[in-house]
C-alpha cells in the first residue's frame, strides 16, 4: 500500500493499544493478502517492538480502530471477549437504495474454506436517505442510504454479504457489491474506496474491567462524500451518542 508509512495510536496502555487502520491496508499478511506493508508491520516499526499481537482484524478495504495486545496472554483474554460477545463495534456505510428505518438481518452465511452454513446476525439503523436526480440505467434518479451497522456475530465479510443479500449492497464493494452502481458512484463522487468504516470499538480492560471506548471519525475522503450527499450532519449526531 503506497503512501502510508505511519500509524496513528488512538489509545495506549501497558497491556494493549488501539490504532487507526486506514482503508486499503491489511492488518497482517494472509493467504488472501500477501502485501509486504501491513498495519502490523507499521505498528512494529513505530514501536520498535516485534512483540505485538493483533486481537482482531478489519477487512483490507475497511477503515477503523484495531486493537493490539502487548503479550500473548492479554491477546487471548481480549479475543475471549470477542468470542463471548462482550466487544461492541459499530460501523457506518453508504448503501444502494433506501433501506428500512431499522432491522435485523439473520441470514446464515457460508463459512470460508469448508462451505458450511454459519448463523449470522447484523443489526442496523438507517440514519438518513437521499435521492439524486441523475439518470441511471432505466431509472431517472438514484437513491442512497447512510446506515449504522452492528455485527452481533463476526463472520467473514458479514456486513458486505448481509447487505448484498437484502439488495442494498455497500457502495464501493468490488466483491459483493453492484459493479455498475460502483462505477456510477466513482464517476459522480470520485470515491476510490469501500464506503464502510468502523467508527466505534468498546471492550473491557483486561485487568481492571473498566469499559474502554474508542470513537474514530471517518477519513477525509469518506467525510467529503458524506458532505456531498448531505449525510455529514448525521455522522456528527451519531458521534454525540458516544
Amino acid at each position: 500500500m503506497s503512501g502510508i508509512d505511519f500509524v496513528k495510536f488512538l489509545k495506549e496502555d501497558p497491556h494493549f493499544f488501539v490504532v487507526e487502520k486506514p482503508a486499503k491496508l491489511a492488518v497482517h499478511p494472509s493467504d488472501l493478502c500477501r502485501d509486504r506493508r501491513t498495519l502490523l508491520q507499521l505498528v512494529r516499526n513505530k514501536g520498535g517492538d516485534d512483540h505485538v499481537y493483533p486481537v482482531h482484524r478489519l477487512d483490507k478495504p475497511v477503515s477503523g480502530p484495531v486493537l493490539f495486545a502487548r503479550s500473548p496472554d492479554i491477546c487471548q483474554q481480549l479475543q475471549q471477549q470477542f468470542i463471548e460477545g462482550k466487544v461492541e463495534k459499530h460501523y457506518v456505510a453508504i448503501t444502494r437504495g433506501w433501506t428500512a428505518d431499522s432491522g435485523c438481518i439473520d441470514l446464515p452465511l457460508k463459512k470460508m474454506g469448508n462451505g458450511n452454513m454459519q448463523a449470522c446476525l447484523t443489526e442496523y439503523e438507517c440514519l438518513s436517505q437521499i435521492e439524486i436526480d441523475k439518470p441511471f440505467g432505466a431509472h431517472n434518479s438514484v437513491r442512497y442510504s447512510f446506515v449504522r451497522m452492528t455485527p452481533v456475530t463476526g463472520r467473514f465479510h458479514q456486513l458486505r454479504r448481509h447487505f448484498r443479500d437484502i439488495s442494498h449492497p455497500i457502495i464501493g464493494d468490488s466483491t459483493d457489491g453492484d459493479s455498475r452502481q460502483n462505477k456510477f458512484f466513482r464517476a459522480t463522487f470520485h470515491a476510490r474506496r469501500l464506503m464502510l468504516h468502523c467508527c466505534f470499538l468498546s471492550f473491557n480492560h483486561p485487568t481492571t474491567g473498566h469499559r474502554i471506548k474508542t470513537y474514530l471519525e471517518p477519513d477525509l475522503e469518506f467525510l467529503t462524500i458524506l458532505e456531498q450527499l448531505n449525510f455529514k450532519k448525521d455522522m456528527t449526531n451519531l458521534a454525540l451518542r458516544w
